[in-house]
């Protein structure tokens, strides 16, 4: 391993209600990554609590055919739905959304950096 970055985001609605969150991390240039979105902590308040969190986006240099350099993660497209775990040859962005309701909830962002890496079916 090359390195890595993590985002950590503690979110809480303060009782009844929803809070939405999208962010986009930016690298100084293409690098091969290993990205993973986690659930690290959960607290409800009231009836039908939610916590979700994905990658829904990146960039890359081109270097992970037959994917498109500019990707949106949606179900029915080339790179297939919204993930939680990312890989990536070259990666220069990658964006994600966390969306809670009725609930307090952590949530852990890691960017493993790799010499090379082999996306499979991620």
């Amino acid at each position: 391993m090359d390195g890595m970055s993590v985002a950590y985001h503690p979110l809480s609605t303060g009782g009844r209600g929803q809070m939405i969150i999208s962010n986009t991390l930016r690298l100084p240039r293409p690098t091969p990554v290993i990205a993973q979105i986690s659930l690290s902590m959960f607290d409800t308040f009231g009836e039908d609590p939610t916590a979700f969190a994905v990658f829904d986006a990146c960039t890359t240099d081109g270097s992970n055919p037959p994917l498109p350099a500019n990707e949106m993660l949606a179900q029915g497209t080339l790179s297939g739905p919204p993930k939680t775990v990312l890989i990536r040859s070259g990666l220069t962005s990658i964006s994600y959304e966390i969306e809670i309701q009725n609930c307090s909830a952590d949530f852990i962002i890691n960017l493993f950096f790799w010499p090379s890496v082999t996306r499979g079916n991620l």
